[in-house]
C-alpha cells in the first residue's frame, strides 16, 4: 500500500524504521530541555543546512506548520504593507495571513494553472514583504530560478519570502536569492505532519529585531529574536515544547541523504521520474496537464485534469490495488487529480500506478 497524495505524503521504509527506533530508544519521552534533545536538534540543523546548502549566516527556526510561518512572516517583518504574488490556494493564504494581522496587503493574481508575470508586476515601493510560492501545490505551477532572482534584484529592500513546501528537498535552490525560505516536512521530506522549517537571512532577522525594538513586532514568543535566543549558545532549543520526534526524523533523513549523494542525487531521481510521467502523458486521451506552460509545470506535483467520472473510477481501481491517488484541491478539486513526485515515491511505485491509470486514460 502507498499513497500518491502530495501531503501528507508517502513515508519511506527508512523513515518508518527511524520512527520505530525513536520509540524503542525513548526519544518520544525525553525532555525538550535536556542535553539529549540538544544533540538531536543540533544534528537536525547541521544536516539540514548541509543538505539544502544554507548559508552560514542564515538562521534556521522550527515551526509547527507552514501555515504558522505565514503569520510569523507578517508579524516579524511587516509594520504596515505587504505584497503577494498569488497563483493558487496556498499563495493566496499567505496574503490572508497578512490581512488577518491588520496589514495593508496588496496582490497580483494569476488565473489558476498560470504563473504571475513577475517582470511587469508593479510592487508598491512601501512593500516591506513580498511573498511568492515556488511550487503552488494546489495547481502544480512552479517558479523558475530566474524569476526568484529577478524579484531579488528589482526589490532589494523588501523581504522576499519563498514558500517551498512542496518542492524544498526535491529541487535545487539558491538560498541567497531570497530572505526567507520555508516548508513543512510532510511533502518532499516524507515525514509525518507537524513540523515546519523557516530559514531566515540576516536582513530579514535584522528587520524583525528593528520592529521588536520599536514595539511593532506582533510575533510574541515567536519573534525571531526570541527563537534565536533559544537556539543560540549551542542550546538548539525552542520557547515551546517542539515536535521532538519530527526533529529527530528530519535530522535522520537529511543525514541519510547527505551520505548517499545529497540534494543533487534527489534532484536526479526527481527529474527522472518527471520524465517518465511526461512520456506517459504524451498522446494520452481523456486527461491533460492542468498547467499548459511547460516552463512553469511543477517537477514535484503533477496536476492532471480529467472528467470527474474518469477520475472517480481510476481512483477506485487504484484503491483496490492499495494505491491512493492524490485528489485535486480547492476550486479544481473535482476536476483534477494530483500525483506527488517526492523522494519516497519510487520509480517502481510510479510505474505501477501509471499502468493502472492507463486503463482509464489510453493512448
Amino acid at each position: 500500500m502507498f499513497t500518491l497524495s502530495p501531503g501528507p505524503s508517502q513515508i519511506s521504509p527508512e523513515t518508518k524504521d527511524d520512527i520505530r527506533k525513536a520509540i524503542d530508544e525513548g526519544i518520544l519521552e525525553i525532555s525538550h530541555r535536556s542535553s539529549r534533545f540538544t544533540d538531536i536538534s543540533r544534528l537536525c540543523i547541521q544536516e539540514l543546512r548541509a543538505y539544502l546548502n544554507v548559508p552560514a549566516d542564515y538562521r534556521i527556526f522550527y515551526f509547527d506548520s507552514a501555515t504558522h510561518v505565514w503569520h510569523s512572516l507578517a508579524a516579524n517583518v511587516v509594520e504596515k504593507s505587504s505584497f503577494h504574488f498569488v497563483n493558487g490556494s496556498f499563495s493566496g493564504k499567505a496574503m490572508q495571513a497578512s490581512k488577518m494581522l491588520g496589514k495593508d496587503a496588496h496582490a497580483v493574481e494569476a488565473p489558476w494553472g498560470e504563473q504571475c508575470d513577475f517582470a511587469s508586476a508593479l510592487v508598491p515601493k512601501d512593500a516591506e514583504l513580498i511573498t511568492v510560492c515556488c511550487n503552488e501545490t494546489s495547481t502544480g505551477v512552479k517558479m523558475t530560478d530566474d524569476e526568484i532572482r529577478l524579484l531579488r534584484e528589482k526589490y532589494p529592500d523588501a523581504i522576499l519570502a519563498v514558500d517551498i513546501t512542496s518542492c524544498g528537498g526535491g529541487i535545487p535552490l539558491s538560498m541567497t536569492n531570497a530572505d526567507v525560505w520555508y516548508f513543512s516536512v510532510q511533502k518532499c521530506f516524507g515525514l509525518p505532519a507537524g513540523l515546519a522549517i523557516c530559514i531566515v537571512s540576516p536582513l530579514a532577522y535584522a528587520r524583525s529585531l528593528d520592529l521588536q525594538k520599536a514595539g511593532k513586532n506582533l510575533a510574541g514568543i515567536w519573534a525571531w529574536g526570541a527563537l534565536e535566543e533559544m537556539m543560540s549558545n549551542d542550546l538548539y532549543q525552542t520557547p515551546q515544547t517542539p515536535n521532538v520526534m519530527n526533529i529527530y526524523l528530519l535530522g535522520s533523513q537529511c543525514q541519510r541523504w547527505n551520505k548517499s549523494g545529497g540534494l543533487s542525487k534527489c534532484v536526479e531521481t526527481t527529474l527522472k521520474k518527471k520524465w517518465i510521467f511526461e512520456e506517459w502523458m504524451q498522446g494520452r486521451m481523456g486527461c491533460a496537464y492542468f498547467v499548459q506552460d511547460e516552463e512553469h509545470r511543477s517537477d514535484t506535483v503533477f496536476v492532471v485534469g480529467a472528467a470527474q467520472d474518469n477520475i472517480k473510477s481510476a481512483r477506485e481501481l487504484l484503491q483496490k490495488k492499495g494505491i491512493e491517488l492524490g485528489t485535486g484541491y480547492g476550486r479544481i478539486k473535482k476536476d483534477t487529480f494530483r500525483i506527488a513526485n517526492f523522494p519516497a515515491i519510487t520509480e517502481s511505485m510510479l510505474l505501477e500506478s501509471l499502468d493502472i491509470l492507463s486503463l482509464h486514460f489510453p493512448k
